[in-house]
């Protein structure tokens, strides 16, 4: 990066010495120059000595007396350098990346928006698929264009807070899967607008976000909510991403454990009910047979009825011709 910088002011040293420092083309070679290393010292990689070369190349631009970069150009190059360095920051994403590894993180999306967006995240009149789209579009112009996962739960967390709105594992699923399609959907319909992806992972305040790219954030304002409250539902239990999430799992199984014991108690007493049915229409079709088979108390045939023998039949004698 140092000599990247060192070339930079030979060569508008020798525009100021050819077209005069106050040349029309002086001043566009200046900002053309600017730009160039600010973008040099945010994607150049770092050797293994990085710290050494970045203090070294603080040190020179701090000392230059040249004076073809003003006083604030070269305190912005000094910050863009230094926060390849910081912990909080992340290196630009890379171009040629696939897949997931593509996905950035954003932990922090509360800390950027303006006091506009959060007048209508907690508007009780919008509806959540409005503000979804208004979310989308921020997070869009910073560069935030392959949003990871636990972004999305940070985002409905944020929402959810802001509307003092309190969902079950369930619900917070169903508005996670809704967040998810909003965003595709308008990423695809500005593709050919958006700006690239910037920050693998975005750093906690605006100011080391702007320090490697300026004016991408419009208008943050302090965040209006209880952060620590965000933080609480972006959990995987608060705010289940996967299907085989095992809150999922216990929430439906015991919503269910009511309704299919139910129509069991129902199959049963359906049964039951039938049955009785069914010996109640015997008993009233049959015949009385104890009154038709019994013979007349006394009598011989009703003495061998309840020895359990048939009946004798009796057969009268016929008198003998006399």
């Amino acid at each position: 990066m140092l000599p990247a910088y060192t070339a930079s002011v030979q060569y508008l040293e020798e525009c100021r010495t050819a077209l005069g420092p106050d040349h029309r083309n002086t001043a566009v070679a200046t900002s053309t120059e600017l730009l160039h290393l600010k973008n040099l010292f945010r994607t150049e990689e770092l050797g293994t000595d990085c710290r050494t070369s970045v203090a070294n190349l603080m040190k020179h631009i701090r000392s230059d007396t040249s004076g073809v970069f003003s006083e604030e150009d070269r305190t912005s190059l000094i910050e863009t350098a230094s926060s390849r360095l910081s912990s909080s920051s992340s290196s630009p994403l890379a171009s040629n990346l696939k897949g997931g590894q593509k996905c950035q993180t954003h932990d922090y999306t509360f800390n950027y928006y303006s006091d506009e967006m959060w007048t209508l995240l907690m508007d009780p009149n919008k509806s959540n698929e409005f503000k979804m789209k208004s979310m989308t579009k921020a997070w869009l112009s910073w560069g935030l264009i392959f949003p990871s996962a636990p972004t999305f739960r940070s985002g409905v967390s944020t929402l959810m807070v802001a509307t003092n709105l309190e969902a079950r594992p369930e619900q917070a699923k169903s508005l996670f899967n809704q967040f998810t399609t909003v965003f595709r959907n308008l990423r695809d319909v500005h593709r050919r607008t958006n700006p690239a992806a910037t920050m693998k992972q975005f750093p906690e305040t605006v100011a080391e976000f702007e320090a490697q790219y300026p004016n991408m954030v419009v208008n943050p304002a302090p965040c209006r909510i209880d952060v620590s409250n965000v933080q609480e539902l972006s959990t995987p239990s608060s705010v289940p991403c996967r299907k085989n999430n095992s809150m999922l799992r216990s929430s439906t199984s015991s919503s269910q454990k009511p309704n299919s014991s139910a129509p069991v108690a129902d199959s049963n007493m359906s049964a039951i009910a039938a049955l009785l049915d069914i010996v109640m229409n015997r008993t009233q079709a049959a015949p009385p047979a104890d009154r038709q088979a019994t013979p007349p108390a006394g009598s011989l045939a009703a003495l061998q009825h309840d020895q359990g023998r048939p009946p004798k039949r009796l057969h009268s004698k016929t008198p003998l011709a006399s």
